[in-house]
């Protein structure tokens, strides 16, 4: 297994875990190839290093894994048209939900929607945010715990579905007020 360490030059560091070289000299080319002529291409830009199992010490570890197609187009590492991908990454940018809880139900509704996607845990999750392209928060399962709680009712827990959640009537109200209008009301009303 390869490694790839690269450091944006805004600062962001994106750590790629791959089994194949071939995959790893397409990311080094995309990396390198980039247009953009203010970038210095240098050796602390991209780094290859043998991976050892204490990659634990890394919390935001992205693998590639080979992508699959029926031939009619193209087709994501999960099953999903790229169409799909578009239409959930459209839906969650316009709707602009402030705060990480409203993120999740907003992410979450759209993988109703758009992946037919009913149940999200927290690692469906941090791939769908990772997707839409918005930071991660602290802990998805806070988080989801918290959008759970009797004050707010977003999401409930699947019975029988350890660490299942899924959006509630009380969220998909918001639709057609818009997911901004999200507010604590409470359950007595």
């Amino acid at each position: 297994m390869n490694k790839v360490s690269v450091t944006t030059p805004n600062g962001s560091h994106l750590i790629i875990e791959v089994d194949d070289p071939e995959v790893l000299y397409k990311i080094i080319g995309m990396v390198t190839s980039n247009d953009n002529s203010s970038i210095d291409i240098g050796t602390d830009l991209v780094r290859e290093e043998p991976i050892s199992d204490a990659s634990e010490y890394y919390s935001d570890v992205y693998r590639i894994d080979p992508v699959s197609s029926n031939g009619n187009g193209h087709k994501s590492a999960n099953g999903h048209s790229s169409s799909e991908e578009h239409e959930l990454i459209k839906f969650c940018r316009s709707s602009n939900p402030m705060g990480d809880m409203r993120k999740v139900v907003v992410v979450s509704e759209a993988a109703s929607r758009y992946l037919n996607e009913q149940m999200v845990d927290c690692d469906r999750l941090a791939s769908l945010f990772d997707l839409v392209g918005w930071q991660r928060p602290h802990s998805f399962i806070q988080t989801l715990r918290n959008a759970a709680r009797s004050k707010f009712r977003w999401m409930e827990r699947v019975p029988g579905r350890s660490g299942q959640y899924m959006v509630t009537d009380k969220a998909e109200i918001f639709r057609s007020k818009g997911w901004r209008t999200m507010r604590y009301t409470s359950h007595f009303n």
